[in-house]
């Protein structure tokens, strides 16, 4: 039978736990989120990538529990690291590069989850007889589970949900008479969608999925809020998460055309052969069919496959029909020739790195396929707006940014490099690259990141690695090439990378920003 001050001291810690809850769950959600809810990859971060399951705030709570045994007022104290780690989450989220928007599908997720740990609570104390801190640790320990939990219960709502928006896109773009282009590949999809989508600007009304939306959800989202009667064109980028998921999206907007950028190793973790890869891009040659124009380029993909495209796929490359040569990059742009048959069209853009020359012809190839006037497309391309974060060049005070921040394969990386060394030669200063590698690359981690860290040193004076201890193959590979006594300066994410720039930075270097991690993959920040 507890006694008045034990009962008080016992309500005292959980009200101070069910607050905590209330903050440690949105910090949470803001990982879940990033992980577009799905269960088995937020799991992942729980027991990998960010650490979730919480050490340090129990092991606090288990000593004031051990010295709670013998001096009962002790327990009181539990607010102070309650407190604490609370205030340090939430600082934290406000610095995080994708933070927590408060969706409606977010909010359910959040109520269900705090009526789930307040059973929790209320049962170990009343019926489990345990001490108010033993409950506190058991509670916190759970807390990365209960988001998990609670997106299960709500499966029916959610697909309910999904359903009647999809349904809802898919009676729209089925009325509509705009002419559907679908874009897919392991890399390069979001870029030939911008080009392609400002080339058929010059002559008609063009929407296309923003940014880097993709999913089926997302494309929903663009057709129910964007698209009408005014739109000649629809260009939709295609994501493959898993086999099927194109399918789902080409079931949706049924594309007429489509364009296939790469099968190649980026994302290799999920899908774990190239073999599923193509099985996954292809599901948009399938829909597309043979009554459709589909371009792909014959040099990101490789030859095994082809048999596996429809008859009359336009393969883009050497010995085909459409192909590119004489590239050059320089300060001003990127410049080559778009061999058309027995036709050259000299092209100029104002962008950045030689491997957006073949990104750049698959656009062209589609937009003659579809009728436009060579003339309109080299005019177009003149005045080609730059990407955000795809190799976009920026001044920074006499200093040259190369932000690249998007990007996540080796073959983008190689030519980020080739152009760091590029911009390199024009300026005085230091070539600088700043980079936590590529993600999601498997058993292939170590030897991709090998490579490229010998590249790397053979063009960049200083390697500022993020997050290092999944870094270690690039380190050597660089040190290898650049010098056992070359700088390499190690943080723990970007923002110890900017704090660097912001201090060591002089007029005349050219940084070449590589990649940017997610919040989950940051060491910086452990619970």
């Amino acid at each position: 039978m507890l006694n008045s001050f034990d009962f008080y001291i016992g309500i005292f810690v959980l009200v101070f736990l069910a607050v905590f809850v209330l903050l440690r769950m949105r910090f949470l959600l803001m990982f879940f989120q990033q992980e577009e809810y799905e269960n088995k990859n937020f799991l992942k971060l729980v027991f990998k990538g960010a650490r979730l399951v919480d050490k340090r705030l129990c092991l606090w709570l288990l000593l004031l529990w051990v010295a709670a045994l013998k001096f009962p007022f002790l327990a009181f104290f539990a607010f102070v690291p309650f407190t604490f780690y609370a205030l340090r989450e939430q600082k934290y989220m406000r610095h995080a590069k994708k933070k927590l928007v408060m969706t409606w599908r977010v909010k359910r997720i959040f109520f269900v989850s705090f009526v789930l740990v307040l059973g929790v609570i209320f049962g170990l104390y009343k019926w489990a007889v345990l001490s108010p801190v033993m409950v506190a640790i058991i509670t916190v320990q759970l807390l990365p589970f209960v988001p998990v939990a609670a997106n299960i219960i709500l499966m029916p709502v959610e697909a309910y949900g999904r359903r009647k928006f999809v349904r809802m896109a898919s009676a729209k773009i089925a009325k509509s008479k705009t002419m559907v282009i679908g874009v897919t590949g392991s890399y390069g999809k979001t870029s030939v969608k911008h080009f392609l989508a400002h080339i058929l600007a010059a002559n008609a009304e063009v929407l296309y999925t923003p940014g880097s939306v993709n999913t089926l959800l997302g494309v929903s989202r663009i057709i129910n809020q964007n698209l009408n009667s005014s739109h000649k064109f629809f260009i939709v980028e295609m994501g493959a998460y898993y086999i099927g998921s194109i399918k789902k999206v080409c079931d949706l907007v049924r594309p007429k055309h489509g364009i296939i950028t790469a099968v190649g190793d980026a994302h290799f973790e999920r899908f774990k052969t190239k073999e599923n890869v193509a099985k996954a891009k292809f599901e948009l040659a399938n829909a597309v069919g043979e009554n459709g124009v589909l371009i792909i380029n014959k040099n990101q993909i490789e030859e095994r496959f082809f048999k596996l495209l429809p008859k009359g796929a336009i393969k883009v490359g050497e010995g085909e029909k459409f192909f590119v040569s004489d590239i050059k990059q320089s300060e001003k742009g990127l410049q080559f020739v778009f061999n058309n048959g027995k036709e050259k069209m000299k092209i100029f853009a104002p962008i950045f790195g030689e491997h957006h020359a073949q990104n750049i012809a698959l656009a062209i190839a589609m937009a003659l396929e579809l009728g436009m006037p060579a003339t309109t497309i080299i005019a177009a391309l003149k005045n080609l707006p730059q990407v955000a974060h795809r190799l976009e060049v920026k001044d920074a005070g006499g200093a040259v940014i190369i932000d690249d921040g998007y990007n996540s394969n080796p073959d983008g990386f190689a030519s980020a490099l080739e152009l760091l060394g590029i911009l390199g030669r024009g300026q005085k200063g230091r070539r600088i690259l700043i980079t936590p590698g590529m993600i999601e690359m498997g058993k292939l981690h170590d030897k991709l990141h090998h490579d490229l860290g010998e590249k790397a040193g053979e063009i960049a004076d200083i390697l500022i690695a993020v997050v290092p201890s999944r870094l270690k193959s690039f380190i050597d590979g660089f040190r290898k090439k650049a010098g056992k006594n070359a700088l390499v300066v190690e943080v723990n994410g970007f923002a110890d990378a900017k704090a660097w720039m912001s201090e060591n930075l002089k007029v005349g270097d050219v940084v070449l920003i590589e990649n940017d991690l997610p919040d989950s993959y940051e060491s910086g920040f452990g619970i």
